[in-house]
């Protein structure tokens, strides 16, 4: 085994900590992921959500771990062909226009001031069902993708 991989919905900070430090002895030396984490806005609100995930993300790096999987990148979600509706996981709306978290977690990652566009200038292409990020000139914030 290359890593160990957990998926945690914990949303308290304290016990997410002390979590993540139970994990980290039960995997001795190997690398940690936290494969999948998120938190609903239709039930908690965005500003919850920015919140939690910034958390999370400052947690899971200064506790060590070797990173984490937001669940998920897009509200829209679909299962069997059918739409999922009755939750609100990712970090962008249906429609790609970021939410807080988006915000949030760019400061965290690229750092203060800087936005996801301006790091990684993109443009919207479509191919098939998928959308996929394509490198060019600069466009305006607020284009985001899904792989």
């Amino acid at each position: 085994m290359d890593f160990y991989s957990y998926n945690v919905y914990l949303e308290n900070t304290e016990e997410f900590r002390a979590y993540l430090g139970r994990l980290q002895n039960i995997v001795g030396e190997k690398p940690l992921v936290f494969g999948e984490f998120g938190l609903d806005t239709l039930r908690n609100g965005e500003e919850k959500q920015a919140k939690l995930l910034g958390a999370h993300y400052q947690e899971v790096f200064q506790g060590g771990s070797a990173g984490s999987i937001l669940f998920s990148y897009t509200d829209e979600w679909f299962t069997g062909g059918h739409e999922i509706t009755d939750w609100a996981f990712g970090i962008v709306r249906k429609d790609r226009e970021p939410k807080l978290a988006f915000e949030a977690l760019s400061q965290k990652t690229l750092g203060p001031g800087k936005r996801v566009c301006d790091v990684f200038p993109l443009e919207k292409c479509r191919a098939s069902r998928w959308w996929f990020a394509v490198t060019t000139e600069p466009k305006p914030c607020g284009v985001v993708w899904r792989l």
